[in-house]
């Protein structure tokens, strides 16, 4: 099983959208980007699209970021962009989507790659593109 996670910053690049998990019980109670299954025949940046819109309601330019290798049938392809609609944010589903400050990342109990992922994206906005690649977890 494939996912993709989108972290998406408000044109400033001062907040990112972050929801509050509730599944899988790993992650229950953590915040993190926002994404999902990718779904049979789906290409990752659809999915990541198609995520963003059902979990939070909005849309945004996304560029690839990072993929990440769980193990040799699972991959989470990680996307960062802004959008220009970023305050028009909504919680659709069960799981709470919220802005939140760049200053104050630290204390939100965050995912565990999370906070790396978004300086990434931040950094990436800024100009400071780092070359897109494949990390393992296995």
């Amino acid at each position: 099983m494939n996912y993709v996670l989108s972290f998406v910053f408000n044109p400033a690049l001062t907040r990112v959208l972050l929801i509050k998990k509730n599944r899988p019980a790993s992650l229950a109670g953590r915040w993190n980007g926002i994404g999902g299954k990718i779904e049979q025949d789906e290409q990752p940046i659809d999915a990541a699209h198609r995520e963003l819109f059902e979990e939070a309601g909005i849309r945004s330019e996304l560029l690839p970021l990072i993929d990440v290798e769980l193990n040799a049938e699972s991959t989470i392809f990680c996307f960062y962009g802004t959008a220009a609609e970023f305050d028009d944010y909504a919680t659709v589903t069960d799981e709470l989507v919220r802005p939140a400050g760049l200053g104050t990342l630290h204390q939100l109990p965050l995912d565990v790659d999370a906070s790396w992922l978004i300086q990434l994206g931040v950094a990436n906005l800024k100009g400071s593109h780092v070359r897109q690649g494949k990390i393992f977890i296995h």
